[in-house]
């Protein structure tokens, strides 16, 4: 936050009628905060008492007070007069401000970080808020591994694991999140920015398939947190821009990988034969990646193969505890 008189000036400035149909007021305003003022809250509602504006220019005197409110001055006093603690209690009142925005913000049950998402949709508040409990062995996985380096997370829906593995990083660790639905890309978004970690996760809108192209994207659920299921009726579909992962890494110049989570739904084996080139890298270390092994599945066998061949070990393998059919995480190392 800028508590220089430059927040006045774009508060008086950036609207025209203000400058052309009340000049004396753009007068009072400039010349009542000085190149060297702190804005604070007390200080705009003195001016407003002071010239009255409640009274000349009421709509006025509500857009300041809207503009330059009590949580900028409390934030103002902790930066400068409590400096030992003054990190801790600006973020607290950061997180407080945005809940007062946002709406329901809500803590994830990760016991080492305060993670907060957005909760708007009964997915986020049944499973997204409880995605530790939901996938305890992918947590462990994050937290001993998976969290050192350049951490990709294919499917990020509303972002859990993505800000799991970004709250725990160094300096020079990094996440990229693939999330192609619309829905669920916003609130990832909202949640990279709630818990300040745009500057450490990078969000692409994009599915990975087996080719470059738009894909025809089917939904079978269109509430945020919600993931799809093929065996459900379409309700929505929507062109979704796809790429090969070897060719986002080359197009958009991305850290390369050191351990990939993947949790698509559908279409991992495309996904597969897609990334060939970045999967028979040497310098991935682990791949996490959720398949249906129900009765008469072909898909787990492909990717069993696949991994193998590439010099890959099965490390450990883990069912979903909440899973109604036999869905499981499985762990390759090199």
């Amino acid at each position: 936050m800028n508590y220089s008189k430059e927040k006045i000036y774009l508060f008086a400035y950036s609207r025209e009628t203000l400058v052309r149909k009340f000049p004396v007021l753009a007068k009072r305003l400039k010349r009542y905060f000085n190149d060297d003022d702190f804005i604070t809250w007390f200080k705009i509602r003195k001016f407003i008492k002071k010239y009255k504006l409640c009274a000349e220019f009421p709509d006025i005197a509500k857009q300041l007070s809207r503009q330059f409110n009590l949580f900028d001055n409390l934030r103002f006093i902790l930066a400068n007069c409590f400096v030992g603690v003054a990190g801790f209690y600006a973020d607290k009142l950061d997180t407080f401000y945005l809940r007062k925005r946002l709406g329901n913000i809500e803590r994830i049950d990760f016991k080492d970080k305060d993670i907060y998402i957005s909760v708007d949709s009964v997915q986020e508040n049944n499973l997204r808020l409880h995605s530790c409990s939901k996938e305890p062995f992918t947590v462990e996985w994050i937290k001993k591994t998976a969290h050192k380096g350049v951490f990709y997370d294919i499917g990020a829906n509303v972002g859990a694991y993505s800000l799991i593995a970004a709250s725990l990083m160094g300096d020079s660790g990094s996440v990229v999140s693939f999330e192609p639905a619309y829905f669920n890309f916003y609130k990832l978004n909202e949640n990279i920015r709630i818990n300040k970690l745009n500057e450490k996760i990078i969000a692409l809108n994009l599915a990975l398939t087996d080719k470059n192209s738009l894909l025809n994207f089917s939904f079978s659920n269109i509430e945020s947190g919600s993931a799809q299921d093929s065996k459900n009726e379409v309700i929505y579909r929507t062109f979704v821009a796809a790429m090969t992962l070897d060719n986002a890494i080359d197009y958009y110049h991305l850290p390369f990988p050191e351990h990939i989570k993947i949790d698509i739904d559908n279409g991992e084996l495309e996904l597969l034969v897609g990334g060939q080139e970045t999967f028979a890298n040497s310098e991935i270390k682990t791949v996490m990646i959720e398949i249906d092994e129900s009765e008469g599945s072909l898909k787990a066998a492909k990717v069993y193969e696949y991994f193998l061949s590439l010099g890959f070990k099965l490390n450990e393998k883990f069912r979903l505890p909440l899973s109604k059919v036999a869905r499981f995480n499985i762990l390759f190392t090199k």
